[in-house]
């Protein structure tokens, strides 16, 4: 069967093609518009500072997460991927203070004591007003003692760390379950639970003279610290008797009701 011949000729069906084979060219040119505008953006605004910078890390933090290679390195190189993971392990020595509550401040400090956390000697938690770093009392004193464990030295130090690197109101509370005790050190709970505060405070001012903090940064961390002992009265569960009940609280107060609180 013979072909019939197309309207136009060979002339015609060579424009159609030579229009739809440009069409190609109006998208490449949109594209190159567009870098070319973000280009001028990105050179018009100059260097970030590096408060721009933080703001940006942590941005990035919320939706990536830090993925480390071999030995717990961040894959992320130079300086801010080092930032970002000093902060995620919660070593916030000079960060920051805490200004209020927050699910990410409760992460990073948790990271901070992963292990005793695994083991159960430890809890960080956000209560009305501050954040609280628990501390079993089998995690740093012997039972009916309140010398702190040598074993506990490491944990306070990451404590001591913590607290001198920022500037809030902090109480270490000491408690105790109900059972009595009786002794010629400590008549009463009330004493064991107070001189057990105590030592966990003189150890991480201590911790602070020794690692050579100034005198003024060491006077400012005294000022911040407080002591107080409740004995059996503040239990942590239902049942008085139970051995979670013994325990130290650092409770580190947000800086907008501490006036209020202390």
């Amino acid at each position: 069967m013979a072909k019939k011949k197309k309207k136009g000729g060979g002339g015609g069906e060579a424009k159609v093609e030579t229009a739809g084979g440009l069409r190609w060219l109006i998208t490449y040119a949109d594209m190159i518009t567009l870098l070319l505008g973000v280009f001028i953006i990105l050179c018009s605004g100059g260097a970030p500072s590096e408060s721009e910078m933080q703001k940006l890390t942590v941005a990035f933090e919320n939706v990536f997460a830090i993925i480390e290679g071999g030995g717990g390195k961040t894959v992320i190189p130079g300086p801010v991927g080092e930032k970002v993971l000093e902060e995620n392990t919660g070593l916030l020595y000079n960060s920051k203070d805490l200004a209020g509550p927050g699910a990410l401040i409760t992460r990073k400090y948790t990271q901070s004591f992963k292990g005793e956390i695994k083991k159960g000697e430890m809890e960080v938690k956000l209560i009305k007003d501050a954040m609280v770093i628990r501390c079993s009392g089998a995690l740093l004193f012997e039972h009916g003692s309140a010398l702190v464990k040598p074993e506990a030295y490491p944990t306070l130090e990451r404590i001591a760390l913590l607290l001198s690197g920022i500037s809030n109101k902090v109480a270490i509370e000491g408690h105790t379950d109900a059972t009595p005790i009786q002794t010629s050190q400590f008549p009463s709970n009330w004493e064991l639970s107070t001189v057990r505060a105590t030592n966990v405070l003189h150890y991480l001012i201590g911790y602070a003279q020794r690692s050579g903090f100034d005198n003024s940064k060491i006077e400012d961390f005294q000022k911040r610290l407080g002591v107080f002992g409740y004995a059996q009265f503040h239990p942590a569960v239902e049942d008085p008797y139970a051995k979670i009940n013994n325990r130290i609280d650092i409770v580190i107060y947000h800086h907008k009701t501490e006036k209020e609180l202390l």
